[in-house]
C-alpha cells in the first residue's frame, strides 16, 4: 500500500486551486449562455459563486412532483425529462339490481413527459421564481419575512449521467434583481 503525505498547507493550497478552477469553469458556463448575455462580470462571478455541483445517474429523480421549491437549477451535462404525473378518475353508475344502481370509480395515474432539457438550460425556475411574483426583495434582515417556496408542479428526472448547477432560490431572485444576499 502506497501512502501519499502532504503538508497542510500544501492540502490547502491544493483544494483552493480545484475550487477556484471549478468557479472559473460556473463563470465560463454562465458567461456562453444567452440568457446571461446582458450582466455584468461581478454579478455573473456572484451567480458562479453561489452555485455548486450536483450530480445524478441515469434515472435518478432530482425533484417529485409537489416537493417544496427550494434550488434553481441549469443543467452542465447531461439531459433531465420534466415529467407531469396525472391523476385521471372515471366514474360511473352499475346496476346492481332492477331498480339500484352502485357508484364505482376507478383512478390512474398517468406520468406524461413535457419536454427534455439538454446542456445550458435552466428547469426549476418556475415554482422558484413565482414564490417571488410580486414582491420586491426585502430590505429587512429577517429572512422569515421571504416568501416561502411554493411546490413542484412536475417531476425532473435525469436521462442519462447529469451533472447539475444548483443555486438557493433566495440567492438567485437576489441576483435576478440585480444585487447579492451578502448585501442583506
Amino acid at each position: 500500500v502506497d501512502v501519499l503525505s502532504l503538508h497542510k498547507l500544501d492540502y490547502d493550497r491544493f483544494v483552493k486551486d480545484l475550487q477556484q478552477a471549478e468557479r472559473r469553469e460556473h463563470f465560463n458556463f454562465y458567461r456562453s449562455l444567452t440568457i446571461f448575455m446582458d450582466w455584468q462580470r461581478d454579478r455573473l462571478e456572484s451567480l458562479a459563486n453561489s452555485t455548486f455541483r450536483k450530480s445524478f445517474e441515469k434515472g435518478s429523480t432530482i425533484f417529485n412532483q409537489e416537493d417544496e421549491a427550494e434550488m434553481f437549477y441549469f443543467i452542465f451535462e447531461g439531459s433531465v425529462d420534466i415529467i407531469k404525473e396525472i391523476v385521471i378518475t372515471s366514474r360511473n353508475k352499475w346496476p346492481k339490481a332492477l331498480s339500484e344502481w352502485e357508484n364505482r370509480s376507478n383512478t390512474k395515474r398517468v406520468k406524461h413527459t413535457l419536454f427534455r432539457c439538454g446542456r445550458g438550460e435552466p428547469f426549476g425556475e418556475h415554482s422558484v421564481l413565482s414564490a417571488e411574483t410580486n414582491k420586491r426583495p426585502s430590505m429587512s434582515f429577517d429572512k422569515s419575512e421571504s416568501t416561502a417556496p411554493t411546490s413542484r408542479p412536475y417531476t425532473a428526472v435525469a436521462t442519462s449521467k447529469t451533472t447539475l448547477l444548483v443555486i438557493d432560490r433566495r440567492e438567485m431572485t437576489h441576483l435576478l434583481n440585480g444585487c447579492s444576499t451578502s448585501q442583506y
